[in-house]
């Protein structure tokens, strides 16, 4: 599927952006970030989540590599409550094909889980579309 999409960060390892058809946040897992590569990224999603009142983020992982124990320890603690916080509803994951990514994915997925937000992980960008666009 196809969307119109206006940059907002690019590096190496992630790519974010904002469809302004769906006022959807969109980011893409392109490789492995370091610690600090990480946070900022993570960062960046959330401002622009804030930015333009989204209550939607399309995460495509499937090139996602995982990350350490420490940054999983942060993201659990600061990443999804911040998502949440800002607005989130929903959020659509596409699965990672890396063992390490799936398990940092599904670590994230349970503590997302226990918030106001609906996550749900996909096989494919079309079936996460569509949960993201029903009602």
């Amino acid at each position: 599927m196809e969307l119109r999409l206006i940059p907002y960060y690019d590096t190496r390892y992630k790519s974010i952006a904002w469809n302004p058809d769906y006022n959807m946040v969109c980011a893409e897992w392109k490789d492995f970030a370091k610690s600090d590569e990480f946070k900022e990224s993570i960062s960046k999603q959330i401002e622009l989540l804030k930015n333009k009142k989204s209550e939607k983020l399309l995460l495509d992982a499937r090139n996602f590599k995982g990350i350490g124990p420490k940054d999983q320890e942060w993201a659990e603690a600061h990443h999804i409550p911040a998502l949440v916080e800002e607005g989130l509803k929903k959020l659509a994951i596409i699965a990672s094909q890396n063992i390490f990514g799936k398990v940092s994915l599904n670590n994230l997925l349970d503590k997302a889980n226990h918030t106001q937000a609906k996550v749900r992980l996909f096989a494919t960008d079309i079936e996460a579309m569509a949960w993201l666009m029903a009602k």
